[in-house]
């Protein structure tokens, strides 16, 4: 399924080896996102793969309360 940020959030950026690098990284308001259920890098609950806006992340890993809070379905 196809989600758009609507509401700005910070996440800790991970490298390529799946460790966390220390900095912070924005995914944008606006920004659209692929939800993988076959992937699972860290751990986290939704793994989103970024299709447009937020090409410093590329991935995200969120808990399906985040996915309810801060994106919504693109129809």
């Amino acid at each position: 399924m196809e989600y758009k940020c609507i509401k700005e959030m910070w996440l800790e950026k991970y490298g390529e080896e799946c460790f966390p690098t220390g900095e912070y990284d924005c995914v944008p308001i606006g920004s659209t996102w692929l939800q993988d259920d076959e992937s699972n890098l860290i751990g986290g609950e939704v793994h989103l793969d970024c299709l447009k806006g937020s090409d410093e992340l590329g991935w995200i890993e969120i808990t399906e309360s985040d996915l309810k809070q801060y994106f919504e379905p693109v129809n």
